[in-house]
């Protein structure tokens, strides 16, 4: 259905498939239930409005086969920029999938702490240094006087013979 384009009335609900009171993902036979079941309503006096505007058996029809013909996607289509069809989602297995890669795809905060319980059972995993791959610090470096230091002098017993 063409947009009309009339002051106080809505174009996006005026389409196909909301003259036929159905979602953009109805089937064909929904499509000529519905199109039967409010072609009645109109045909005994009923009043079927659609965005301010009522709506005739002409309409409907129209409606109808605009959506049911399968031959010419371009009018389809149409109608689908109409009505913005949500991409589909929460269908069983498929939405599972997708929820459990969401939610691996997320970074943990912190990295995971490393529980150990057997501190020992590391000790072959690591690899022994060799005395000359340490380096010594001198005694300026240590917290601890030289030997040769006047604080170390203090803290020796002295004894007299």
């Amino acid at each position: 259905m063409p947009l009309r384009w009339k002051r106080g009335e809505n174009p996006y609900r005026v389409n196909y498939f909301g003259i036929l009171q159905l979602g953009p993902r109805a089937t064909r036979s929904e499509i000529i239930a519905s199109r039967e079941n409010l072609t009645k309503r109109v045909s005994r006096g009923g009043v079927h409005r659609v965005g301010g505007r009522e709506i005739s058996e002409a309409d409907l029809t129209e409606a109808e086969s605009g959506l049911v013909a399968w031959n010419k996607p371009s009018k389809r289509a149409a109608e689908y920029l109409l009505v913005h069809p949500l991409p589909t989602a929460g269908q069983g297995r498929l939405a599972s999938l997708r929820a459990q890669i969401k939610e691996a795809a997320i970074p943990a905060r912190t990295a995971p702490l490393l529980r150990l319980t057997n501190l020992a059972a590391l000790a072959p995993l690591i690899p022994t240094l060799d005395a000359a791959d340490i380096t010594r610090p001198s005694w300026d470096e240590l917290p601890v006087p030289a030997p040769t230091s006047s604080e170390d002098l203090r803290a020796d017993v002295q004894f007299d013979l």
